[in-house]
């Protein structure tokens, strides 16, 4: 009988900072109000990660490194209006408008038997650039009527993503042009309790870290990477709630 061990140690350096800023207006009054703001993230992340063969490892595996580094710029524009009519009827709507870009680094290297440096490896690497812009104008009308109550909104987004491999000289695309209706009905059956039915129509977007290449490394076998090919999903959503003094107790 032969035993063999793959035993391995991981080390990591991590440099992240963030920035933010977020500059906003506002304007109140019993019947009107106006919000106004841009918010601003820039974010970058330079990562080293190695993996190297520990002791009382029995297969040869070659050391290995990674430098990651990441770039990320959101900036987001944003107003919001909302008229009240009565203490029974409301209007709001409003417009937002984002910038996304992102560039993923991925720099692969394998160390040299020979030398001990740490020679560069073009085929495991990677720079992936993302660039998407996401514009979505919306409305809402909240109305209550004795024991009724009755909420319905409607969104439409236009958002255009490009996702660039440079490695691989590929590029994919997604251009999204939506409806998202929302609306939610609400009846009072006494003082405490109440029910409502909801409905809304929702998407979810993969996150960025997900659709690009960087690469976690447990161990030389197994990892973890990104796939741009990640499309977003689309979700109805129906629900029916039982409510004490406005909060849920039962939900279907």
């Amino acid at each position: 009988n032969t035993t063999e061990r793959l035993i391995s140690e991981n080390s990591f350096d991590r440099n992240r900072n963030t920035f933010s800023i977020n500059p906003y207006y506002e304007f109140k009054t019993d019947l009107h109000k106006l919000v106004a703001d841009f918010n601003y993230v820039n974010f970058t992340n330079d990562n080293t990660d190695n993996v190297f063969a520990a002791e009382g490892n029995t297969v040869p595996i070659t050391n290995q490194r990674y430098l990651q580094d990441g770039k990320f710029t959101i900036k987001t524009y944003k107003i919001d209006y909302s008229r009240m009519f009565s203490d029974d009827l409301k209007l709001s709507f409003g417009s937002k408008y984002s910038m996304v870009n992102t560039d993923s680094d991925l720099k692969s290297f394998i160390q040299n038997s020979t030398t001990n440096d740490f020679d560069f490896q073009a085929n495991n690497s990677n720079r992936f650039l993302i660039d998407e812009t996401i514009f979505a104008i919306y409305s809402k009308l909240n109305a209550s009527f004795g024991k009724w109550s009755f909420s319905g909104g409607l969104r439409f987004e236009d958002s255009n993503t490009e996702g660039v491999s440079t490695n691989a000289n590929d590029s994919r695309t997604r251009k999204i042009s939506k409806l998202f209706p929302s609306a939610s009905i609400s009846r009072k059956i006494s003082e405490n309790l109440g029910a409502n039915l909801v409905y809304s129509y929702r998407i979810r977007r993969p996150s960025y870290n997900s659709l690009n290449s960087f690469v976690q490394y447990y161990d030389p076998l197994t990892s973890e990477v990104g796939n741009p090919n990640l499309k977003p999903s689309f979700t109805n959503n129906y629900q029916f709630n039982l409510t004490f003094d406005g909060q849920p107790f039962f939900t279907i």
